[in-house]
């Protein structure tokens, strides 16, 4: 049996938590295929330079908070079928 494992963070000011948590998540016994972040912070907390083809990020700076970003996590993972 092959799995697809996508991951799910929110984000909120702060950036060292985000980069500690991609971390970790990316040495994982399995493989990770996707890392969607749902940043809430006012300005986003990784630049495109920080980020690689795995991690994709969706700003919402008016804060939808955590079950608002399960909700678009849910979303995006079906729409992508992963």
């Amino acid at each position: 049996m092959s799995y697809r494992i996508v991951a799910y963070i929110t984000g909120y000011l702060d950036k060292t938590a985000l980069e500690r948590c991609i971390a970790s998540l990316k040495c994982q016994t399995y493989l990770i295929e996707k890392i969607l972040i749902v940043d809430n912070s006012p300005h986003l907390l990784l630049s495109s330079e920080e980020l690689d083809e795995s991690i994709i990020v969706k700003s919402y700076p008016q804060n939808i908070g955590i079950s608002g970003g399960l909700r678009v996590g849910i979303e995006w993972s079906i729409k992508n079928d992963l």
